[in-house]
């Protein structure tokens, strides 16, 4: 069992079920809203956990991973400057970490950087893994 989710959470988002989807989804945001001091209503999780799955598979599906999103909610309940969850709060986390990611890409595929050099890239397995 623990294989198979270290093999899910590289997938792409597009390769989920829906329903699975949205289980990851509701404890995501539990854990964030913990980790925000936030205790929501369940209206307020149902509703978000459905709206997270589905901007994920159609806005992100094709560019992150399950470890992606857990990352971009990592990185910005902790850098970040939003103190409450919402969809704006979690769709800007979703999108700085996929423009972190594909800048990071960019610049050792293009430019030939280092991936070392990056902050938030190691080389493994010749493909390039985001680090936090």
């Amino acid at each position: 069992m623990q294989r198979l989710m270290k093999l899910e959470i590289t997938n792409k988002i597009r390769d989920f079920n829906i329903n699975h989807l949205e289980e990851m989804c509701a404890d995501l945001l539990m854990v964030s809203y913990t980790q925000l001091g936030q205790t929501p209503d369940k209206e307020q999780v149902l509703i978000l956990t459905q709206t997270l799955a589905k901007d994920l598979m159609q806005d992100f599906g094709s560019s992150l991973t399950w470890e992606d999103v857990e990352r971009s909610f990592r990185k910005g309940i902790r850098d970040g400057k939003e103190f409450h969850m919402s969809v704006p709060t979690f769709y800007k986390w979703l999108r700085r970490w996929r423009d972190i990611k594909w800048d990071s890409i960019y610049q050792v595929e293009t430019q030939g950087k280092d991936p070392k050099s990056l902050p938030y890239f190691k080389e493994s397995q010749n493909q390039i893994k985001l680090l936090t």
